[in-house]
């Protein structure tokens, strides 16, 4: 079989009618089919031609009657409409499968047989029934007039349904001619006989019918199921519901049973869900199920278990075995002989416990909170711990949480000589792992906050957070660390001045050189005066709107490439910002002073020398003018 990417995703069929008029004619054997037809998903809009078959089987099987031609239909959004018909013999009551063909558009080629084959709902079948020619056709009827066509009595009878000559239905009028009883199931189900607006939906059996005895009650079903009190037609209706199960009874007004056996809802707006032999005997009383249940305080709740009371107002045992909330307001979560006695009292579970002050709180095993306002968990051990005074809050853990106790080595552990606070997840509780607050190891005298897990330790204020210590070690102030030790957002500062100091041993360092040129190189740095964008200062709330001096990482760059790198941050393209170690700027600038100094001394070696030169010069000067003047003397004289 040709399979494709085509897709009839739903497909429904009705009944046409046939030719002749009238509500009571026979209609023809021809119905519409309905579908939505797909292409790799999409809905199709175009004129298709379809080629439909009927078949005995989903697969295989043999063809019943012959192929049905429907060409050039309109399909809009993938609905389409045909209307087939396979004959009168097609279909004789057994099931039935449609095989189609389609292409598209119309015309175009070979057709494509979609698979699977599309099941016939019952309606076609129906089609059979036509023969019997009933008054009332089993698929509806057509022209008809309410005042004058329908099923029922017009005389002050029932009307009654029966199955194999038994009755199985029951309609009547109801006391007075008012809202009608309908009676379903066994024959002897009743209703009292003044009573109206009652229904029975089935069940019952000889000796153990369903009846009910007041107006408006209803019993679902089961069997043995009374509601109402036994009262008749009265002007104090109860409204009672029993929707099913066996022995049971809603005799409280608005009352209700929803099944399971012998349970007795018997004041106004009790409630039984089910379960056995169950009681709700107070006002707005609750029992969801369970077993031997008492519910007998008002607007108190059972949910389940067996044996539980709550009798107390507005008290609640949640479930568990033979537990009892006996004050008013008081809840027992669940467990076994629990008690919660005292006014707003509670006990969550556990056994034996026993919550009996007011605003008491009681868990575990034989916890007893008998004061006021008392706490009181207590661990597995076979013994009472119990409250001494009102407003305490005492906890029992062999292996637990340890407040001012000896040593608990458990999740949280505080003493008041060690001051250590331990959050941990090692149930051995001699792990490390977690947050710890206090001494290091035992005896240490080193205090510290840390986290001994994956992940990271934040500090905060006012539900912000200020600082963050990330699991690989940076730090981060005002913002997340992310490319250096330590980060901060914003300026910084010190109390006095001073630079930040590094480790610079000569014994820690190798392939030492000095620092040369160190004049021209900063003479590439090119410093200068800048503002910060408004985009970026709005994305750091620290970033005043004012002038700052620095360099241009890309020229630094250039210059010092090892000291410039990405900053973690980026702009909204997606690029990361660069950020400058101007350290080099510190070094450089001294090693520049440093080839000045030296420039200097040079420059005043050679003035030094030039100086003595010109002195030696002058010296020379002086002894030639004092051997010229003697002779220009003698000659002076000869001449005169």
């Amino acid at each position: 079989m040709k399979r494709a990417n085509w897709a009839i995703l739903m497909a429904g069929i009705a009944l046409g009618l046939g030719s002749h008029a009238g509500w009571a004619a026979p209609m023809g054997t021809a119905f519409s089919y309905q579908g939505q037809l797909t292409r790799a998903g999409v809905p199709v809009n175009d004129s298709a031609d379809f080629e439909f078959r009927l078949y005995t089987q989903e697969t295989d099987g043999s063809q019943v009657g012959s192929m049905v031609p429907v060409n050039d239909v309109d399909v809009v959004n993938g609905q389409f409409t045909a209307r087939l018909d396979f004959g009168s013999g097609a279909f004789t009551g057994d099931a039935r499968w449609l095989e189609i063909g389609v292409r598209v558009p119309s015309g175009s080629g070979g057709f494509t047989t979609l698979d699977p084959r599309q099941e016939v709902t019952p309606a076609p079948h129906a089609v059979h029934a036509a023969s019997a020619g009933n008054a009332w056709n089993l698929t509806g009827n057509a022209g008809t007039t309410a005042a004058t066509n329908f099923l029922g009595t017009t005389d002050n009878v029932p009307l009654v349904f029966k199955s194999w000559g038994l009755r199985v239905f029951r309609l009547e009028a109801g006391y007075g001619g008012y809202s009608p009883n309908v009676i379903g199931g066994y024959s002897g189900n009743s209703v009292t006989t003044d009573v109206y607006g009652a229904t029975i939906g089935g069940g019952g059996e000889a000796g153990q019918i369903n009846r009910v005895t007041d107006d408006f009650g209803t019993v679902g079903g089961g069997r043995y199921n009374q509601a109402g009190d036994n009262l008749g037609h009265t002007y104090e209706r109860i409204f009672a519901t029993v929707s099913g199960g066996t022995g049971n009874t809603a005799s409280g007004k608005v009352s209700t049973v929803g099944g399971g056996a012998s349970n007795n809802a018997t004041d106004q707006g009790s409630t039984i869900g089910g379960g056995d032999q169950n009681d709700a005997t107070a006002a707005y009383a609750t029992i969801g199920g369970g077993q031997y249940n008492i519910a007998d305080g008002e607007n108190a709740t059972i949910g389940g278990g067996k044996g539980n009371d709550a009798i107390g107002a507005n008290s609640t045992v949640a479930g568990g075995d033979f537990n009892e909330a006996t004050g008013a307001n008081s809840t027992v979560g669940g467990g076994e002989t629990n008690i919660a006695s005292g006014s707003y009292a509670t006990v969550p579970g556990g056994f034996w416990n026993t919550a009996g002050g007011n605003y008491s709180f009681a868990g575990g095993r034989q916890a007893k909170a008998n004061h006021a306002g008392s706490f009181v968990w207590a661990d597995s051990q076979n013994a009472d711990f119990s409250s001494t005074d009102a407003n305490q809050f005492l906890i029992r853990a062999a292996h637990g949480v340890g407040i001012n106790m000896d040593n608990p080595e458990a999740d949280l552990c505080i003493h008041g000589d060690t001051g250590i606070i331990r959050v941990s997840n090692d149930t051995t509780g001699t792990g490390y792992n977690g947050l710890q607050i206090g001494f290091v190891t035992t005896g240490s005298v080193h205090v510290g906050i840390w986290n001994r897990e994956n992940g990271y330790l934040k500090f905060g204020t006012f539900d912000q957070e200020r600082m963050r210590i990330n699991e690989d070690g940076k730090v981060g102030i005002g913002r997340v660390a992310a490319t250096n030790r330590l980060e901060v957002e914003g300026t910084a500062s010190k109390s006095v001045a001073g630079d930040w100091l590094a480790n610079s041993d000569r014994r820690i360092k190798t392939d030492i050189e000095t620092i040369h040129n160190a004049l021209d190189t900063l003479d590439r740095v090119r410093l200068v005066n800048f503002r910060y964008t408004d985009e970026y200062r709005a994305e750091h709330e620290e970033i005043a709107d004012q002038t700052y001096m620095n360099v241009i990482a890309q020229e630094f760059q250039e210059v010092f490439p090892n000291h410039v790198k990405a900053s973690g941050d980026r702009l909204p393209s997606g690029e990361p910002i660069l950020q400058v170690d101007s350290y080099p700027l510190t070094v450089y600038s001294a090693a520049a002073v440093q080839e000045l100094h030296t420039i200097v001394n040079e420059q005043n070696a050679r003035i030094v020398a030039q100086q003595e030169e010109i002195e030696a010069l002058r010296t020379r000067l002086t002894a030639i003018e004092a051997m010229v003047a003697p002779r220009a003397d003698s000659r002076s004289g000869g001449a005169r």
